[in-house]
């Protein structure tokens, strides 16, 4: 519990101040964010965690790397629907001529879509991922178990990653997505009734089965979904911090590679 001013020390005093300043320079920026119909657009993102970027990683940033981050953040980068917004430009994208928002260029074009570009993505965030339970599965149990067929039975949908034990007959079927941040909630329930007939069977089996949608914004920011895996499959303290900035970090730069090339 947090000392009274009366009887706080001189640096509890500071603390307290720099406390009370930062809550209302906080919510004023949220009451004009409110008032802004597309800069404000993350004041409606749900079920995402905090972003912390240090000042040491502020300074050590490249500039391009850093304004990209605040731009896409607040979807004020030069796209083809900004330009034409500001200066009368053409909307159109020049990979698939349909009008191109931000959203368009990073998870909406059908192009990109066909050229693998979102599954290049998608891939170097699932590595990373991947990456990560492998690691504590290894310091878990360094033998590898073989009991996928068994579960994979009468299906044909392909998961992203399965995690199972053979002892504790339990299954994880986890399923990332890179979308659009506002699009994080429906993308959670959409991969987690993609899955529900795939579990269904194997509890007939016996194994008792969790269902992980997990979600890495494509600008970078985490589900806490995913932060829920981690938690779940024993990722904790600094290693979880440690794959969290990882994951955000991945999938960010993988966008704005998306976005050099759009």
């Amino acid at each position: 519990m947090a000392p009274t001013w009366e009887k706080a020390s001189p640096a509890e005093h500071r603390c307290m101040v720099v406390e009370e300043i930062r809550r209302q320079e906080e919510a004023s920026r949220c009451a004009r964010a409110v008032s802004q119909p597309q800069q404000g657009r993350w004041m409606r993102w749900n079920g995402i965690a905090k972003k912390k970027i240090s000042w040491s990683e502020l300074w050590n940033m490249e500039s391009n790397r850093l304004s990209f981050i605040i731009k896409a953040t607040y979807d004020i980068l030069p796209t083809p629907a900004n330009l034409h917004l500001w200066l009368g430009e053409d909307p159109a994208c020049s990979l698939c001529s349909a009008p191109a928002g931000l959203k368009h260029i990073l998870v909406g074009c059908k192009t990109s879509l066909y050229q693998g570009r979102y599954t290049w993505r998608h891939n170097q965030v699932l590595r990373c991922l991947a990456l990560a339970i492998e690691e504590k599965r290894t310091a878990t149990n360094a033998a590898p178990l073989n009991a996928h067929q068994e579960v994979r039975t009468s299906t044909f949908i392909r998961e992203d990653l399965v995690l199972w034990s053979n002892s504790c007959r339990r299954v994880y079927i986890i399923e990332l997505t890179v979308p659009w941040e506002e699009a994080i909630d429906e993308a959670y329930e959409r991969k987690r009734l993609r899955y529900s007939d795939l579990a269904a069977q194997a509890e007939e089996r016996g194994w008792t089965v969790l269902v992980c949608p997990v979600e890495v914004g494509c600008r970078g920011f985490v589900a806490n979904s995913t932060i829920r895996l981690l938690k779940e499959v024993g990722i904790r303290g600094q290693a979880q911090r440690r794959t969290i900035k990882e994951l955000a970090t991945t999938a960010e730069r993988s966008s704005h590679w998306l976005w050099l090339r759009r």
